[in-house]
């Protein structure tokens, strides 16, 4: 067995938060054992009301020249009860040995999304999908880019106008939301000013305002639609000229159409 790569596997474990002395002892068994894929499981934890049981999954590299095979964290799988009996379960990818920590896969599998930037690549926000499953029944994760949305938080928290104290209060905001949880602040709505629970959806590019009870009251959307005429036309606009390329295609179909009638009577 791989001493150095035991302690690797160890250590990258315990900064996704996974640390016991028995996840050493189940590596040593399955390394020494060589077997090419293997699962810790049974790693539980409780938030409040809700019990996560976690699964690390480790796979067997390919040698590189005189170098040995050595094994990788490949990803992780979540189980969870929640308060309500509600039980739902979810697998979680790594990239370059990156992936999420323990309380960001809870915020998950309870619907909350999660904002990475993966070393060297584009920031995007995650979400689980519950409805698209593998063949084992766990839910795969959706992610949500930046480039494609064209979400940015910071924008989205200002439209609401909450009155921050300081930038470091607006900074722990967006971290906070980042990593999964909802803001409780209050702000103006309708010229009313009250205490609100605010949370991220990716999937309309903006924040989503709830009153206590978790009743959704407004959204934010980063996304605009203006609808066009047949003409090609932004509706409301009162010029109807056609641009100049599309009137130049419709003469130019128009000659091929005469041209084809006179030769359709030369041939009679």
């Amino acid at each position: 067995m791989n001493n150095d790569n035991l302690e690797f596997l160890v250590d990258n474990l315990a900064r996704h938060g996974f640390q016991h002395p028995a996840i050493e002892q189940q590596l040593k068994t399955k390394m020494t054992l060589g077997v090419p894929e293997f699962e810790v499981p049974g790693m539980k934890f409780t938030f409040g009301e809700d019990v996560v049981i976690y699964a690390a999954k480790f796979k067997l590299g390919e040698a590189k020249g005189d170098s040995e095979a050595i094994y990788y964290l490949n990803g992780f799988k979540a189980d969870i009860t929640q308060q309500n009996g509600k039980n739902q379960k979810a697998e979680f990818s790594l990239y370059k040995q990156q992936g999420f920590n323990v309380n960001q896969m809870h915020k998950l599998m309870v619907g909350r999304p999660v904002y990475k930037i993966p070393r060297g690549e584009e920031g995007r926000w995650a979400k689980v999908d519950f409805k698209n499953t593998n063949d084992e029944g766990f839910a795969r994760v959706r992610n949500y880019y930046d480039g494609t949305t064209g979400f940015n938080l910071e924008r989205e928290l200002d439209k609401l106008g909450i009155p921050f104290a300081n930038p470091k209060d607006k900074a722990n905001a967006i971290s906070d939301l980042q990593n999964g949880e909802i803001i409780n602040t209050s702000f103006k709505v309708d010229g009313k000013r009250e205490t609100y629970n605010v949370g991220v959806s990716p999937q309309i590019g903006g924040l989503v305002v709830y009153d206590a009870n978790m009743q959704i009251i407004k959204q934010t959307n980063t996304q605009t639609m203006e609808m066009m005429t047949e003409t090609g036309k932004t509706q409301g606009q009162k010029n109807d000229k056609l641009p100049d390329q599309t009137m130049q295609m419709m003469d130019s179909m128009n000659d091929d159409k005469k041209e084809g009638k006179k030769q359709g009577r030369k041939a009679s």
